[in-house]
């Protein structure tokens, strides 16, 4: 219980439970701000943030340590503007350790203690006003975590921060339980919970890293882990939209988008079922000879998110030749390839998956017997033109005939003949 004491609105005591205690204000959830004049019973009051102006930390002992602070209320949570009204008082916090005390910040005395009373932050709560500068420009990186420790955002240094044309002062992260949860796009589910980011109207420039920490087990079968998105509730549209840049860490389980502005947002797993589509059909070569082979080859693509396998089949002039099973992850392609020969001459229908196309196989060429080479003809010698005829004056002079010369020779042959043979006889009579 957090107890306001002092003048204001009839000396009436201003009570509020305490949710926070910030450098610069005080997060409350009601204030009673006045007291029925004739129950004398108080009244309900807004409810808002209390700006701490003057601050001082007294100690009283055990449990209870006193705040001389001056007040005002900003707003309440229907977002009402509330006259400032000063409020001089005390403010008494119960069941805070006690401890020494110190002086405290703003224009307040000292005290007793030597120690401001230990707050614990509101889960999901980081306030980051004390790095931000009066610009709106982060004075350092700052990481806020949602409660559960699921959920972070990176805020680099010298990023800019504002709501409403102000410097963002804290950031608020808050699970979304199942039950209050914006219905899911069909053909998916939401891995985990969804968190919404406040304050409303927050932008960064540029824009801040947002990671989530998902579960494994949750991921239904069949979506590939890296399929993961991350979507974003669209309150104008009342749908989910993917988010752009999306980058999912096998090894840690995390999932990160850059983000500019706060809203709600989820991880996705989009669960339609497997469905396959051939493209690109390829036939190379499409004329060849008897035996030569044809490559064929097709680009299947699952355009499905879940896992599939499947089937696919070449039918050749309305015949199934030939088939490959193939197993593909949501959003993935491969291309398929048959190979094979024809020995017959002929024109070839190709169909995949209605895919057509065709090649020829041209028929053998005929076959003609070798022919011999003709007999190559002698070698004849080039006939020596006739000796011209000799000049007068060349012809040798003719020669007389010398007979008695010819004759001896003549009868000299017959003599040499005849004469043995008649020997031979003579003495074959006489023996």
């Amino acid at each position: 219980m957090l107890e306001v004491t002092g003048v204001s609105n009839g000396d009436a005591p201003f009570y509020a439970p305490i949710y926070n205690i910030y450098p610069d204000y005080v997060r409350v959830a009601q204030f009673i701000a006045e007291v029925d004049p004739v129950t004398g019973e108080s009244v309900p009051g807004p409810t808002g943030d209390v700006r701490l102006c003057d601050l001082e930390f007294t100690c009283l002992g055990q449990g209870e340590t006193v705040l001389a602070v001056t007040i005002e209320i900003l707003a309440n949570t229907n977002s009402e503007v509330i006259p400032a009204t000063p409020v001089n008082g005390v403010i008494t916090q119960q069941g805070v350790p006690g401890g020494g005390g110190g002086a405290g910040g703003g224009g307040g005395g000292g005290g007793d203690g030597d120690s401001e009373p230990t707050i614990e932050p509101e889960p999901g709560v980081t306030n980051v006003s004390d790095v931000i500068s009066d610009e709106g420009e982060f004075t350092r990186t700052t990481t806020p975590t949602s409660e559960d420790g699921k959920v972070e955002l990176t805020i680099n240094k010298d990023t800019i921060g504002l709501v409403d044309g102000e410097p963002v002062s804290e950031i608020v992260i808050t699970q979304i339980e199942p039950e209050n949860l914006p219905v899911p796009p069909s053909d998916s589910n939401i891995i985990g919970l969804a968190y919404d980011f406040g304050p409303d109207g927050t932008n960064f420039v540029p824009p801040i890293t947002l990671t989530f920490t998902y579960d494994l087990s949750l991921i239904p079968e069949g979506v590939a882990e890296e399929d993961l998105v991350i979507a974003v509730w669209n309150e104008t549209t009342g749908e989910w939209v993917v988010l752009e840049g999306c980058t999912v860490d096998l090894d840690n389980h995390t999932i990160s988008v850059p983000v500019g502005h706060f809203t709600t947002f989820a991880v996705v797993a989009y669960t339609r079922p497997a469905a396959f589509v051939a493209s690109g059909l390829s036939i190379a070569p499409t004329y060849l000879d008897i035996g030569e082979s044809v490559t064929i080859n097709v680009l299947v693509t699952n355009t499905g998110d879940l896992e599939g396998t499947y089937q696919v089949i070449l039918k050749m002039d309305d015949q199934q030749v030939e088939t490959q099973d193939i197993t593909l992850a949501g959003g993935a392609s491969q291309r398929v390839t048959f190979t094979m020969a024809k020995d017959v001459a002929g024109s070839y229908l190709v169909d995949v998956d209605g895919l057509t196309g065709s090649f020829m196989v041209k028929p053998a060429a005929p076959v003609v017997p070798p022919t011999e080479p003709p007999a190559e003809s002698p070698t004849t010698q080039p006939t020596a033109p006739p000796p011209e005829p000799a000049s007068p004056s060349e012809v040798p002079p003719t020669k007389s005939i010398d007979w008695q010369l010819l004759g001896g020779i003549i009868a000299g042959v017959v003599v040499a003949v005849v004469v043995p043979v008649m020997l031979r006889r003579r003495r074959r009579v006489s023996s």
